[in-house]
């Protein structure tokens, strides 16, 4: 009351704002013209319905002698001190009295109320003040109201349904969309950046009105300052829980008055007055109305589930992890993995990178990457795709055994992406071996840095990392790759590569995303070719004299870097050479790798 007493003041003779616009007198604390009386007794909140009533009276002019003024008891204040009105003007001058429903607002006066001892006590109590409150207002609808009363039902109405809005539906189905969709809604930073937002601005209400309370008893700005501060701390909570319960009662108690209004449109209702209710009566049951309990559990359980789980995941669906990985993490940005300078030794790269990958040594398996496709000598197709694979086999074999995904997946994939070259640079930005993204590195380096995760690796990811390095590039397609299996629903090739792809769109809800089945299609076209492939290491291994002399120098040039005779950079000329034996026109491939300056070591002229 103290905060809103500018609803009883008047400025200037509008006919909104030049009259008072209370909603409510204090029932335990107001005084009235007797003419004004009786009270109304057939609603529910007789202290709201006497002020509307009392505020849209019509205004009285009417001129009388100033002696008239000194019967009605009526005093002029001059210099603080009262006087007469018979004193004050002429002798036999009239004066204009003006009669009206306004109300006056008089903060020195204190009333203290007992209000209900428990909080179930106190919402019934306030459900009854909702209830009359829609009651009036609904009763008004078709009547003749001052420009004054009509501004006060109707924009407290309004209030209402922003704050039912705002609490009701607003913040529950944002959490519960978030919950589903963490790419919409309100996150669980947002939402207690809203709720500490929120208590700030109470306190600050609470600490004013309590500070005008003291200074209306006359108190000095300092002890009332300092009084406000330490009720406004310790009456917050319980403020707090009757302002976030409030919004409950009213549509509790909509639930019984909205219809009980359409029912009485179709018999003559009692003019301006709603179905009767008991009056100046506390309601003290400890027991919660079952209408409140009835939204309270509709509204904090069944809508925002609804929410959550059909209109969450229908509204741009997203894979949850990858989502919260690649936005809520610190974002990489690309630039600075092209630039870094690389581990030198492949060794010591692949034991960073690939947590397997701790010897010298490569374990090379032919097994692991063995086809059921029987041996059949390579097209030019074919050839030039294994003389791009060769010297990076062993290395992507590594990779695929350390993060405990299958070979064939990550050859087939890393060829659809870059075609197996190391500096590859893709149409939106993505680059090396794996066509890594920033957003690409943010998930990495987030999951592997998380011990819950399969891709667990600290290492991974660090100052070293260089996307063009083919070590690097390769033991992460092989982690991204990981991680994508380890997603709900994932237990395919192509549900896992839609992933590698996107990592928030790509698969959700059980399915590929339109987008990307074009991409997924395109990478399982390719399995013949990598069969073929498969199956010349293959009979490397039970007959090499049944193969061509290039198919059986690109398999010996693996097995060089496997077993360490063949450096990086030796391998490529090597397979270069293979290359320009064929007449294959591919030269162009490894002359950039080979020429390029501050190239990984993988790729350096050493």
């Amino acid at each position: 009351t103290l905060l809103r007493k500018g609803q009883a003041s008047q400025h200037g003779s509008s006919a909104i704002f030049g009259n008072s616009r209370l909603f409510t007198v204090v029932g335990c604390g107001f005084t009235a013209r007797r003419e004004l009386f009786p009270m109304p007794h057939t609603t529910r909140t007789e202290d709201h319905e006497f002020t509307l009533e009392v505020q849209n009276q019509p205004l009285t002019e009417v001129e009388i002698p100033a002696e008239a003024l000194d019967s009605m008891g009526l005093r002029i204040m001059v210099d603080d001190t009262p006087v007469r009105p018979s004193e004050y003007f002429a002798d036999g001058e009239q004066v204009l009295l003006r009669t009206g429903g306004n109300a006056r607002f008089v903060p020195e006066a204190l009333m203290l109320t007992e209000d209900p001892s428990t909080v179930n006590g106190y919402l019934n109590q306030v459900e009854r003040w909702n209830g009359g409150g829609l009651e009036g207002a609904l009763g008004r609808i078709g009547r003749r109201l001052r420009p004054n009363v009509a501004w006060t039902v109707w924009s407290a109405q309004v209030e209402n349904l922003i704050g039912i809005t705002l609490l009701l539906i607003v913040l529950p189905n944002l959490v519960a969309l978030n919950l589903a969709n963490p790419s919409l809604g309100m996150t669980g930073r947002g939402l207690l950046l809203w709720l500490l937002f929120d208590l700030i601005v109470s306190c600050l209400l609470n600490v004013a009105g309590f500070t005008l309370q003291r200074r209306a008893r006359g108190m000095s700005r300092r002890a009332s300052f300092l009084g406000a501060v330490r009720q406004s701390i310790i009456t917050l909570p319980a403020y707090l829980l009757i302002r976030y319960l409030n919004p409950f009662t009213y549509v509790a108690a909509a639930i019984e008055v909205v219809p009980a209004w359409f029912r009485s449109r179709r018999r003559k209702p009692a003019a301006g007055h709603g179905s009767p209710g008991v009056t100046w009566e506390r309601p003290r049951g400890a027991r919660l109305n079952l209408r409140t309990t009835f939204v309270m559990v509709s509204v904090l359980a069944v809508y925002p589930v609804i929410t959550g789980f059909v209109v969450g995941p229908a509204i741009s669906p997203v894979n949850t992890q990858g989502w919260q990985l690649t936005h809520t993490s610190k974002a990489l940005e690309l630039e600075d993995y092209r630039a870094a300078s690389p581990l030198v030794n492949q060794a010591e790269a692949l034991a960073v990178y690939c947590t397997a990958g701790e010897t010298g040594q490569l374990d090379f398996r032919f097994p692991a990457f063995r086809g059921n496709t029987e041996y059949q000598p390579l097209g030019l197709w074919d050839l030039l795709a294994m003389g791009r694979l060769a010297p990076l086999l062993p290395i992507i074999e590594q990779a695929a055994q350390s993060y405990g995904i299958r070979v064939a997946d990550l050859i087939q994939i890393i060829m659809n992406e870059s075609l197996f070259d190391p500096l590859a640079e893709g149409p939106t930005g993505d680059s090396g071996l794996s066509q890594l993204t920033g957003d690409a590195l943010t998930l990495l380096a987030a999951a592997s840095n998380d011990p819950r995760s399969s891709i667990y690796n600290p290492s991974l990811i660090s100052e070293s990392s260089n996307v063009y390095d083919p070590v690097f590039s390769a033991c992460a397609g092989a982690a991204k790759l990981a991680w994508a299996y380890d997603q709900p629903r994932v237990n395919t090739p192509a549900q896992a590569y839609a992933l590698y792809i996107n990592p928030v769109h790509g698969f959700v809800n059980g399915r590929i995303g339109d987008t990307w089945l074009p991409l997924v299609a395109q990478m399982e076209a390719l399995e013949p070719s990598v069969r073929r492939i498969a199956a010349v290491y293959a009979q490397y291994q039970a007959d090499p004299g049944r193969l061509g002399g290039f198919e059986r120098r690109l398999v010996e040039i693996s097995l060089g870097v496997a077993d360490g005779s063949l450096n990086m950079h030796d391998a490529y000329q090597a397979a270069l050479q293979v290359i320009i034996d064929a007449e294959i026109d591919d030269r162009e491939m490894y002359r950039n790798g080979l020429s390029r300056q501050n190239l990984p070591g993988a790729l350096a002229d050493n």
